[in-house]
């Protein structure tokens, strides 16, 4: 155990453990993102189908209340909302 060979090993096994502690914190705040994200109901407005109809008043002001209290956490966010506004 105190062979040097031995010691190059463990510290590969311990730099590996920390890297895959790193990327699973990673991946977990980048679904986190994504599902903060998703809450946001993509607006139904651009496209009725022929025979149906809709409340144009209504669907408007369930999508303008979502833009007004969707609080952005960070510029991510915040370009997310902006991209779906310019949608």
């Amino acid at each position: 155990m105190n062979a040097p060979e031995f010691r190059e090993i463990e510290l590969q096994i311990r730099e590996e453990k920390l890297l895959r502690i790193k990327w699973d914190e990673k991946r977990r705040r980048s679904m986190e993102k994504q599902w903060y994200r998703a809450k946001m109901e993509r607006p139904r407005i651009n496209y009725i189908p022929k025979g149906l109809s809709m409340d144009y008043e209504e669907e408007y002001s369930k999508y303008l209340m979502q833009e007004v209290s969707f609080e952005p956490r960070d510029n991510d966010d915040f370009t997310s909302l902006l991209r779906l506004l310019e949608r």
